[in-house]
């Protein structure tokens, strides 16, 4: 099957928003509380080059004329580049009633449950394929494809953290080159918020 790789566009914002949720479900119902409020406000965000979720940071999978993946990452500089309009987006995109728990609740629990972004390292935030067209080769193509072009960039390496108990995306993430690091164990965010372990995988480029 052939694929092609496009740069995100704020025209493919449903689509992108869609596959976040399926590439972070956990973390999207704890930031956003349902699935509709999820699709609803990333879709807003999505829209936007700026942000954690701009598109300006998205390479998207094209087959048969249709955008069927996405990768969205950075390295440490872009990730702080990126915060005052990662957080102007989401509070914009979000009713005021949800505000609080942005502020107070969500930025303090994604800084402890995520783990840090080394200097030489590209690092995958999220990668997903439409669930009509896994199982074709589609993820295994975009995936030497983000390598590839982090390589080209100069990166030593590249990171993304999976959920441990995603066997198959670890699975496939093996098949692919990668080795897993560690893995968290936040027991109490697991307890509070049902926000799974992740497994931090790397491969050397």
């Amino acid at each position: 099957m052939s694929c092609e790789f496009v740069p995100g566009t704020s025209a493919c914002h449903e689509m992108a928003a869609k596959l976040i949720f399926d590439s972070a479900e956990e973390m999207c119902l704890f930031i956003f509380r349902s699935r509709d409020r999820s699709l609803r406000s990333l879709g807003r965000i999505c829209r936007h080059p700026k942000g954690h979720f701009g598109y300006e940071l998205m390479t998207i999978a094209v087959s048969d004329d249709r955008s069927c993946g996405l990768a969205l990452g950075y390295d440490v500089n872009q990730y702080r580049a990126q915060q005052l309009w990662g957080s102007l987006w989401m509070l914009l995109a979000t009713p005021p009633s949800q505000w609080w728990h942005l502020v107070a609740r969500v930025g303090p629990v994604v800084d402890r449950y995520l783990p840090g972004i080394e200097a030489d390292v590209y690092y995958i935030s999220n990668f997903a394929i439409a669930g009509e067209r896994r199982g074709k080769g589609l993820g295994k193509m975009l995936l030497a494809h983000v390598f590839a072009q982090a390589r080209k960039k100069g990166f030593k390496r590249c990171q993304l953290d999976v959920a441990e108990k995603q066997i198959r995306a670890r699975s496939f993430y093996k098949r692919e080159g990668m080795v897993e690091l560690f893995a968290t164990d936040h027991r109490d965010l697991r307890e509070r918020f049902d926000l799974p372990n992740l497994v931090r995988m790397s491969i050397a480029l």
